[in-house]
């Protein structure tokens, strides 16, 4: 078996940590624990997920983690999804009563543990004193709430239990094991008997159960639980990786004239999600109209054929002259790469020659980097003016029916955006109203202080008292600049009431306090003055800016009443769908013109950059949007009942999935997770919250 290419899938599963979506649009439910709420990650935790699922999968859990950071920024409407649509099991308020039954979980494999506990056994056994104690209590926490998140999918904690008692591994050669469950290993194993019926071998990988600390930080729901329930594999994911990102999907698009998720019909009809879930549900259980699966297959066949010469073709779509160039960036990331990996295992004697062959290799691929962001518009001219073309083409559609698409059309996305910048506005406008409100409160109570001082020094001192006129010329000019600060305070706001004062005298002071008691009630007046400097000026804009924003929707509303008018409410939708494909064939121009990183993106197996998916780039199994086996090869090793890492991922592969019940990632639209195949009954499972039970893994399939 060709080692190499199952370390490369192993590789790709520890490093990006499965960043595809299991589900794209499950419904995740509110999740509540019986026991203390999850902490923010810890560096045992941390350094779990780095040694199993690299930096991405350490970033994730940082964002979910109730002291980690949160990025908030403007989201522009893509694709939509088509997955099945689905929703999770019905969530309860907070669990009460005794804690989860957690003694069985330390029979399980320690593969199963480490994953639930979030750190390896030897942790444990290294770490002394109170780490040794602060990885206990992580175990008992972690445990407890894995029995009781994994009920919810399941049923019950003793469905919890016997289902994970039901994962074991499958020996893919070379010591290297795919861990599922029983239904899934059941399938998979019919899988591989078909295909070795025809001398094609079983395609190797070992990315299987993977519970990647959703148990803990859940954020997906029943549809995200797949891996972590040991339903969902993953095959070679450089070479079919998960794309998400717009721009890929409208270059992928524009360059070669279709999607980058399979079109699936039957009866010349879409299949929708559910209907796909359906057949495909029935075809693993033997029970699926005949015709149907003809056609079913029939389509998936040339939709795989489609993909598959959509991405050959989308590798020389760029003429030598602009592949050379990210061809040379290239080269030196491998030369840099290698240099790299030697020097990491070097001796001491070795290491100074080693480090200076790095530095010369960084050199000239910061070089070659450079020279490739200095004629980005130059390199990708084909794909730029293929990219203006369509955009112009879909602006003379509009203007023939007498729009100005990027002018009078607005869309869904585009208006709900807008909704939630004015929304923002609001609560920024709110927010300054309250420290407006606070700071009319100090004016008015020094206001009060300074007319209880001015009546105690009218009162308390003589005519005649030469210091009299003196204190009551400065606590008047003190009233005389509180109440137009109050003033200007109150009208800030719109709905405060009139300020009340009492008639009543202060304390009687001697004339040295009293010209202390004013001294301060002017360094207050003082603040309160720079005070309303800063909080009248962002009143006033985020006032404007709420209002513009405000205007900008109707406005834009009218427009579009003005077009459906023109076209009709049918006419508008698709108006509003060429915009929406208008908005992302600019935004994938601007990346390709601008965006070094969306150029030379480090390989990665979700939304990848151009170089990978122009194959330009080593270890990536050929790179591309779509590139699976060669259909022929492998039979020595299909003879033999061998698993391969270099065969088999193929059309009949494909085929024989879906045959036996499991769902294509790829038929994702709008979110193509190639590499990804899941057991239809098993996310239904979850989904219905345990209710729905299984067929495979019984022995009654077929």
């Amino acid at each position: 078996m060709g080692s190499g290419s199952l370390r490369t899938r192993r590789e790709a599963d520890e490093q990006h940590g499965h960043g595809h979506i299991d589900e794209p649009d499950a419904a995740a439910p509110a999740h509540h624990h019986p026991v203390s709420p999850a902490q923010p990650a810890s560096a045992e935790q941390l350094s779990y997920l780095q040694s199993t699922g690299g930096n991405a999968m350490v970033t994730r859990m940082l964002q979910a983690s109730p002291a980690g950071p949160t990025t908030t920024g403007p989201t522009t409407a893509g694709p939509t999804t088509a997955g099945p649509t689905t929703t999770g099991p019905a969530t309860t308020g907070p669990a009460t009563g005794p804690a989860a039954d957690i003694d069985w979980i330390a029979a399980l494999p320690g593969h199963i543990q480490g994953q639930i506990d979030m750190f390896q056994a030897s942790a444990l056994d290294k770490a002394t004193g109170a780490k040794h104690q602060k990885l206990l209590d992580q175990r008992q926490q972690y445990r407890e709430i894995f029995v009781t998140e994994m009920s919810k999918y399941l049923g019950g904690p003793a469905q919890v239990q016997a289902h994970y008692e039901a994962i074991h591994p499958i020996s893919v050669g070379r010591g290297e094991e795919l861990w599922v469950h029983d239904s899934t290993r059941e399938r998979l194993m019919e899988v591989k008997a078909d295909l070795e019926a025809k001398n094609i071998p079983m395609p190797a990988t070992t990315v299987g159960l993977g519970l990647r600390g959703r148990h803990v930080h859940n954020t997906g729901g029943a549809g995200m639980m797949t891996h972590g329930l040991g339903f969902a594999c993953d095959w070679k994911a450089y070479a079919a990786p998960h794309i998400k990102d717009a721009k890929l999907h409208t270059l992928f698009e524009t360059v070669t004239g279709g999607k980058t998720s399979f079109q699936l019909e039957v009866g010349g009809k879409p299949l929708g999600g559910q209907g796909r879930l359906d057949l495909i549900e029935q075809m693993g259980q033997g029970t699926a109209d005949a015709d149907k699966q003809r056609q079913f297959l029939e389509s998936l066949t040339s939709e795989y054929n489609r993909l598959k010469q959509g991405s050959a073709d989308f590798k020389t779509s760029l003429p030598e002259s602009g592949l050379a160039p990210l061809r040379e960036v290239e080269n030196r990331r491998t030369e840099l790469n290698r240099i790299a990996a030697r020097l990491k295992k070097a001796k001491a004697k070795d290491r100074p020659a080693l480090q200076a062959e790095l530095v010369t290799a960084q050199e000239a691929f910061e070089k070659a980097k450079a020279a490739v962001q200095a004629n980005l518009a130059t390199i990708f001219k084909p794909w730029l003016d293929e990219l203006a073309k369509r955009g112009e083409e879909i602006e003379k559609g509009a203007a023939n029916r007498g729009v100005d698409l990027r002018g009078d059309v607005s869309t869904p996305g585009a208006l709900a955006e807008l909704a939630k910048e004015r929304a923002e506005f609001a609560k920024n406008v709110k927010k300054i109203e309250q420290e407006a409100r606070k700071l009319l409160s100090g004016v008015r109570e020094n206001h009060q202080i300074l007319l209880r001082e001015a009546a105690a020094i009218e009162a308390g001192l003589t005519d005649d008292n030469p210091d009299k006129a003196t204190l009551l010329a400065a606590a008047r000019q003190l009233l005389g600049d509180s109440g137009a600060l109050g003033t200007e305070v109150d009208d800030l706001l719109t709905d405060e009431k009139p300020a009340k004062y009492s008639a009543a005298k202060g304390p009687k002071r001697t004339v040295a306090e009293w010209r202390s008691a004013l001294d301060k009630a002017g360094a207050r007046l003082g603040r309160h003055r720079t005070t309303f400097g800063e909080v009248s000026g962002p009143l006033a804009e985020a006032r404007s800016q709420q209002e513009a924003t405000a205007d900008d929707i109707a406005a834009r509303k009218e427009r579009n009443a003005g077009v459906s008018a023109k076209v009709g409410k049918t006419g508008l939708a698709q108006l509003q769908a060429d915009r929406k494909t208008l908005f992302w064939l600019d935004e994938t121009a601007r990346s390709l013109s601008t965006n070094i990183d969306f150029v030379l993106k480090s390989k990665d197996v979700a939304d990848p950059g151009i170089t990978q998916l122009l194959g330009l780039m080593s270890g990536v199994q050929g790179g591309g949007f779509f590139t699976p086996d060669e259909e022929q090869g492998g039979e020595a090793q299909a003879a033999k009942g061998e698993w391969s890492g270099t065969h088999g991922y193929n059309l009949e592969f494909f085929k024989a999935m879906v045959q036996h019940g499991f769902e294509l990632g790829v038929a994702w639209d709008g979110s193509a997770d190639t590499m990804h195949f899941e057991l239809v009954e098993g996310r239904r499972l979850a989904i219905s919250g345990g209710s729905r039970g299984l067929v495979a893994g019984t022995g009654h399939t077929h």
